[in-house]
């Protein structure tokens, strides 16, 4: 795939016909603020349309790249015409990953929102948008990248708490420290009725993984060491190789002398990638394992 810079270029900036604008069906945003979008026609009508919306020519009139709120903050002033950049794509595929940076560059997305996209993105070829490649373009580090990409993960009652921007995204990062549904939500709802800051949500799921601390402190060295990951050395090398981390946010837990996979169902939407999702993780496992036992001797 070519850069980002590459996916399209500029023909002409001009005024085009709103009604012969069709919507992007790649648009990232799904909640439209309407006080924002009434604020937003009234800087519009002062100021003038600072930054063109971005179209590109279809086989009947323009679709909608970038500028969905001004698109519509233009029609709520009973315009016809509104300026616009025009560029031309080669196909699809680069029309949806350009208007997906185009909008992932911008700071006003929700936490669901902009998690979508970067798991749009990746899902789109997984082998170019890394979540390396997608955190460059977006201005984050992979590690951000990957802790959104988990948020989708999570119950969809947080999830439409942190669209509604009912906390922060912070917040909900802590909550996927907790093991299960149950936990999250649980919470999540002491979180709200006590109003809790970031810290002290930090602290809430320190002392909520921390209460099965009592039941274990009193269980034999030979117990505790049962339950000791043998793996647990290996697991950092695996989530670190770009192979296995494309395809989405991944983590490994060992309980009981058994290990539990937790995989994003939307960035590995099917069973046919599921599949090859393991068996890049056994092979990255199988070169740790190769390396290890080289090592030791």
């Amino acid at each position: 795939m070519a850069d980002v810079a590459d996916l399209s270029s500029v023909t002409s900036i001009q005024q085009i016909p709103i009604d012969q604008i069709r919507p992007s069906a790649h648009q990232v945003r799904k909640d439209f603020d309407e006080e924002g979008i009434k604020s937003l026609s009234e800087s519009i009508e002062k100021e003038g349309l600072i930054q063109p919306v971005t179209l590109r020519k279809v086989e009947v009139g323009f679709e909608l790249i970038a500028g969905e709120r001004r698109l519509r903050a233009i029609k709520s002033l009973g315009r016809g015409t509104i300026e616009a950049r025009v560029v031309d794509v080669p196909s699809e595929a680069s029309a949806s990953a350009k208007g997906l940076v185009e909008n992932l560059q911008r700071q006003d997305l929700n936490p669901i929102e902009e998690a979508e996209g970067f798991a749009a993105l990746n899902q789109m070829d997984p082998k170019y948008w890394t979540q390396e490649q997608i955190g460059q373009v977006a201005g984050r580090d992979k590690g951000y990248i990957s802790r959104s990409i988990g948020l989708l993960g999570l119950p969809e009652l947080i999830k439409e708490k942190l669209r509604a921007r009912n906390f922060s995204r912070s917040h909900a990062v802590e909550f996927l420290r907790l093991p299960s549904e149950a936990t999250q939500l649980e919470a999540m709802k002491t979180v709200q009725n006590q109003k809790l800051s970031w810290e002290a949500t930090r602290k809430l799921v320190d002392d909520m993984l921390g209460k099965d601390k009592s039941r274990t402190a009193g269980k034999s060295a030979k117990t505790a060491k049962s339950e000791q990951d043998p793996l647990s050395s290996a697991w950092p090398q695996v989530q670190a190789n770009h192979a296995v981390e494309a395809m989405g946010g991944w983590a490994v837990t060992f309980k009981k002398e058994h290990w539990n996979f937790a995989v994003s169902a939307t960035a590995i939407p099917t069973k046919e990638a599921l599949a090859a999702w393991f068996i890049q993780m056994a092979s990255a496992l199988t070169v740790v394992s190769i390396n290890e036992d080289s090592a030791s001797k």
